[in-house]
């Protein structure tokens, strides 16, 4: 017989929240052509080329973010875990980074919302989770608008290198650089280093990162934080069973296993990723 032991929220935020339209998926979709969220956006930014997605982020100011009220809702939920988004796939991340320019510290709010949240969460004896996401930002904005400012060689601070289109999709013909897999492996061990999450959790496509760059993520988790009694969880085959929590989005398994397993679903009707994860023992 298994048992729901624990519940967990994640929070979506970043400058996506400005426009506010449908999902966090905005900084993908506005730059195609033919999809709502494009329509949307060019009919009350304007073109692509003259305001991007990172235009969004100083209008992205947090004036209602607040840790303790999360965590007092984290509470009443009965979760056992719980976190904001790290870094969604949008290249803005969601601490004080030394690694990438691009954050919630040196832009918008200039606060460190990951810090924030760690430390209110475990006031209240919730343990920290730190979702990634980032891995998709490799073909993430490639836009089918070839005058978007995404592809504009000034901007790649914001977007990443410019790539061709057909990197959009989810197994690319061209994989991440060294120096791609290089920032990667950084963010990650940079939150890791900073804020001991309690749960480590990764989101698909995580595969296509280098088989190095992965291993010393898990390395430096498991082996340099003997202070954390901490998991990894993650999606698929990216990662090999042994290193953690399998974890299913939207499913489960249809008969028992042998090991632990969470599964993760939306909170809301909306198609949008603020989520509700329970692990399965």
């Amino acid at each position: 017989m298994v048992s729901r032991r624990q519940v967990r929220p994640v929070f979506p935020l970043g400058p996506y929240s400005v426009p506010a339209c449908e999902n966090e998926w905005y900084s993908r979709n506005m730059y195609a052509k033919g999809l709502n969220q494009h329509r949307w956006h060019v009919e009350h930014y304007g073109p692509l080329k003259t305001f991007g997605y990172k235009d969004f982020i100083p209008q992205f100011k947090g004036e209602k973010f607040d840790p303790d009220a999360w965590a007092e809702l984290v509470v009443k939920s009965g979760a056992r875990y719980a976190g904001p988004v790290s870094e969604h796939a949008d290249n803005y991340s969601l601490w004080d980074s030394a690694v990438n320019p691009i954050n919630s510290v040196r832009t918008g709010p200039h606060r460190d919302i990951t810090g924030e949240c760690a430390a209110a969460f475990r006031r209240r004896g919730i343990k920290v989770l730190a979702t990634f996401h980032h891995q998709w930002l490799w073909g993430w904005f490639m836009s089918t608008d070839n005058e978007a400012d995404v592809y504009d060689p000034a901007n790649e601070i914001y977007y990443g290198p410019a790539l061709p289109q057909e990197t959009n999709c989810y197994k690319t013909y061209r994989w991440p650089d060294d120096a791609y897999n290089t920032i990667w492996q950084s963010k990650d061990n940079e939150v890791i280093d900073k804020y001991k999450p309690d749960v480590v959790y990764f989101d698909s496509r995580a595969f296509i990162i280098s088989e190095q760059a992965r291993r010393n993520i898990v390395a430096n988790y498991y082996l340099n934080h003997p202070d954390i009694d901490g998991i990894i969880t993650y999606r698929q085959e990216d990662f090999p069973a042994e290193v953690g929590v399998y974890d299913v989005e939207i499913g489960g398994f249809d008969a028992v296993r042998d090991k632990p397993w969470q599964t993760d679903d939306r909170l809301e009707d909306n198609v949008t990723w603020q989520r509700l994860i329970i692990l399965i023992r």
